[in-house]
Parts: C-alpha cells; structure tokens; sequence
C-alpha cells in the first residue's frame, strides 16, 4: 500500500516570537488541548493520521488513536475531499484537560491546506469549501476575536472561560491568512513572563509526554524535562529546574501506584 508525503501540520511559535503578526489583522481561536489529527484522500482512499504519521491498525499507545482512525475512515463524506486537501484538526478524548463530555470523541476543524498552492486556506473559507463538498460530522470554531488587537487585550482575552470544559481556556492561536503567519499563546503563561513559573500540572505534563510519543521520542523523565525547559524558554518564563524535576518525579511515582 502506497501512501502520499505526509505532511504535518506546521510549527506554531508563541506571540512573543512573532509581535509583528499583531500589526495586522488577524483572527483568534481558541486552542484545544486534543490530539492533533488529519484526515486526507489518496487513490481513493482515506488517510487518517495524528501529529506526525498515518495510522495503522498497529498504532495502539493511545486510545483517541483508534477512535479517531474508526471515525476518519467510516466518515464517507471524505470521498468528497480533493486529494491535494490535507484537513487538519484536533481530536478530543480525556488525556490532559476534562472538556465538556458532549464534546469529546470529536472532531474540531482547525485548518485545511491546498498541497498546490502550499498555503492553509482562511478558515470561513475551509468551513465553506467542506459545507459544500458535504463532509460532514465536522465540528467548526467559532472566531474568539476579528481584527487588530494590542498585546494587553490579548493578554485579557486569554483569561475567558472556554466554550468546551468547565474552566479557562489552555490558550489561543492567532492567525492572518494573508501572510500565513500563525502565533499561540497559553493562558498559564499570562503573568508569568520574567516570574518564576508555578508548578507544573499533570495534565501539562501528560501533554508534553504526548507530543513526544507522536513525535517517535521516548517518554522519558529527562526528555520530558528537555521538552517542557524548551517550551518555558521559548514562552520567555524563568522556572526553577529543580522544581520541575520534582514535578516530573512526583507524576512518575504517582503513575506507578
């Protein structure tokens, strides 16, 4: 069985790297804490794949794993898909936030990209393009903010109360389709820029040993250190090393009970 490149969804920075995105008009969704999935066509075929690969059936270490698969390939609307599409999403099942239980086991659209042009669509325009080629079972975000916005008001619209779990948001993306610029920014990080960052929770370590293990890294005490000190530097927070390995030990010894 052949299969096309894969091609994974891009790197989002954090605002801080990228402040020249808020000179322009943008759009502001708001960041789920699911597994990052796509579904493509392919000779026929429906592709289902998470953050770094195509399924199999083998691909068992998590269970939104084969719920999203059995999902993606019984959803038949997908012949509809032009094969140079790549439908990105998340995937929310119970691993590191608790959503809403009418939301999770689904599928939240977060962009669609045209192999041809290499460029992700505006993202009315993806919800336009799938209305009309009747693909269904999709659930749509609805756009927290249109337009130019300052740093504080960023900083304030992070700290809203999600539409999907019984609490804040994990963060926001900010988006302009014109230059294909993208940026993200994490509600626990708001107020914590040049501050010593407070405990790290469990489910932001389950989340950080997620994305290891869909990126082919070995979940490990050390590289969930090295993952979290990058993600804290690139965020710009100061954190206590120690700390965190407390945290980490402390997760582990309480897994193993």
């Amino acid at each position: 069985m052949s299969y096309p490149k894969f091609i994974k969804y891009k790197e989002i920075p954090y605002i801080g790297e990228l402040l020249k995105l808020l000179d322009k008009e943008v759009e502001i969704y708001e960041k789920l804490a699911g597994g990052n999935s796509q579904v493509r066509k392919f000779e026929s075929r429906i592709l289902a794949g998470n953050r770094s690969k195509f399924l199999k059936d083998s691909d068992r270490r998590f269970d939104w794993f084969q719920k999203f698969k059995k999902w993606a390939l019984g959803n038949y609307s997908f012949y509809n898909l032009p094969e140079n599409l790549v439908v990105y999403g998340e995937w929310l099942s119970k691993h590191t936030l608790d959503y809403y239980p009418e939301k999770m086991d689904r599928f939240y659209l977060i962009d669609v990209f045209d192999t041809n042009s290499r460029k992700f669509f505006p993202y009315e325009d993806s919800v336009d393009l799938l209305t009309k080629k009747n693909i269904g079972d999709i659930e749509f975000l609805t756009p927290l903010f249109k337009g130019k916005i300052e740093l504080d008001a960023l900083n304030e619209l992070v700290k809203k109360k999600s539409d999907y779990r019984d609490g804040n948001m994990e963060g926001i993306v900010i988006k302009n389709y014109v230059s294909q610029d993208f940026a993200k920014l994490l509600e626990s990080a708001v107020g914590h820029q040049g501050e010593m960052k407070r405990n790290l929770s469990h489910h932001e370590i389950i989340g950080t040993s997620m994305k290891l293990s869909e990126l082919g890294i070995n979940i490990t005490k050390r590289n969930i250190l090295k993952e979290v000190i990058n993600e804290l530097s690139r965020q710009r927070i100061s954190y206590d090393k120690k700390r965190i390995e407390k945290d980490i030990q402390f997760f582990f010894i309480m897994q193993t009970k």
